[in-house]
Parts: structure tokens; C-alpha cells; sequence
């Protein structure tokens, strides 16, 4: 009987040798494989190393009218303050976008909120908020668009975009792990109104048309392949 039970504790203590040692090689392997999916984590950027994807949705009195989408690049350029740039416009799925011959249309920047001058206090020193919370940016457009089975279609039926220019302005932050962040996005368009600057008419005119939202806009960092860290 003794033999019988000093063979039965040899059994149980190898059981719970072999157990400790399979936990712990699973929780490596799960570390392992925690550390190798942060390193797969690609920041994003305003920079041309980021393409971003914008979907576009544009929208008349609450109804949608059309639906194309983009894939752009944020070129900066250097030593600027505030930050800014060019847009290169990488894919243009449905031929909305007019651009250069080089292939960019439109200029970025960031900066505080343009009509609240009061976010501006961060120049003093007051806050310790990022310096520039939001992204503005415009894109010149046709007033037509390509569907998927290559039909051109109107981007508003029976009606034009002024300009031919789009505003946008995205909530932008930056996160440690993944980068740069746009959020909250406006997508807008200016009606032309102009009157005299003074009543003699001596300043010109300037533009006081109303700012009239275009639809709805989406945009999110586009990764064609993770890199990973070895």
C-alpha cells in the first residue's frame, strides 16, 4: 500500500510539472504573439508615406444624391508652421477630382478652429492641448461623376457646385500607437455672394455666401501592407 500511494504522488507531482510547463510556454507564445501584432501596428501620417481613403456621400435637402470614394496623399512641406501641404490624389475611382498635371489638387493645413479664435489660447502658453486640433483642407471637383458601370452622372441633378470646390475639416489628434487621427469630419461648399467691402466701394468686394454642408465624409488610413518588425 505504501509503494501503491508513493507511485501515485510521483504520477501527480510529474502531472502538475508537465502542466506548469505548458502554461508557460503557452503564456510566451501569447506575449510573443502580443508583441509581433503591436509591432504589425503601421502610425499614420500627413506625410506622403500615408495613403488615406476618403468616402465621399453627397446629399441634397437630406437625400443621398451620390457616392464615390478617394485615396489621397498628404504632402507636407517641410519647415512649414503651421504644418502644411499639397493633396496627391493617388485614386480617383469615379473621375470626380480635377487636378494638376502633376496630379495634386488642393491645400492642406492645420490649425485651430477658424471660427472660434478662442481655441488660439494655446499660443500663450495657457493650455497644454495639442497645437492644432483640427485639419482643413479643399479639393477642386467636376460637377460629375463616373458610376461603377461607367455611366457620368451629376454629382447634384440640375445643380452646380460654385466653384467647383469642396471644403473639408476633420477633429485631428495623434495617438501614440497608431498616429495621426481624423475624426468628426464637415464636408462643405460655399455659395457666392459678393457685396462692396465699404459702402464707397472702395475695398472691393468680398465673398459673404453662406456655407451649405454637401453630404457626409468619412476618411481612415489605408495600409496595403503591415510591416513587421523582426
Amino acid at each position: 500500500l505504501y509503494e501503491l500511494n508513493l507511485y501515485l504522488l510521483v504520477i501527480s507531482l510529474n502531472y502538475i510539472l508537465i502542466s506548469c510547463l505548458i502554461t508557460n510556454k503557452c503564456n510566451r507564445i501569447t506575449r510573443l504573439s502580443n508583441k509581433q501584432t503591436i509591432s504589425m501596428v503601421q502610425k499614420a501620417t500627413l506625410n506622403p508615406n500615408t495613403l488615406w481613403q476618403i468616402g465621399l456621400t453627397f446629399k441634397k435637402s437630406g437625400q443621398m444624391t451620390s457616392r464615390v470614394a478617394i485615396r489621397v496623399r498628404f504632402v507636407d512641406d517641410i519647415n512649414y508652421e503651421p504644418p502644411q501641404g499639397r493633396i496627391f490624389i493617388e485614386d480617383d475611382f469615379n473621375g470626380i477630382i480635377k487636378v494638376d498635371d502633376n496630379g495634386y489638387s488642393g491645400i492642406w493645413t492645420l490649425s485651430e478652429d477658424k471660427n472660434d479664435r478662442k481655441d488660439g489660447l494655446w499660443i500663450w502658453g495657457l493650455f497644454e492641448e495639442p497645437k492644432y486640433p483640427y485639419l482643413y483642407f479643399y479639393l477642386d471637383v467636376f460637377d460629375t461623376y463616373y458610376s461603377d458601370n461607367g455611366d457620368e452622372k451629376p454629382i447634384y441633378p440640375g445643380e452646380t457646385i460654385p466653384n467647383n470646390r469642396i471644403y473639408f475639416r476633420f477633429d485631428h489628434a495623434i495617438d501614440k500607437r497608431i498616429g495621426v487621427t481624423l475624426e468628426n469630419g464637415e464636408m462643405t461648399y460655399k455659395l457666392s455672394e459678393y457685396v462692396n467691402a465699404d459702402p464707397f466701394g472702395v475695398g472691393g468686394k468680398v465673398d459673404v455666401g453662406d456655407v451649405v454642408s454637401a453630404g457626409i465624409v468619412n476618411i481612415a488610413p489605408f495600409f496595403q501592407e503591415a510591416a513587421v518588425k523582426e
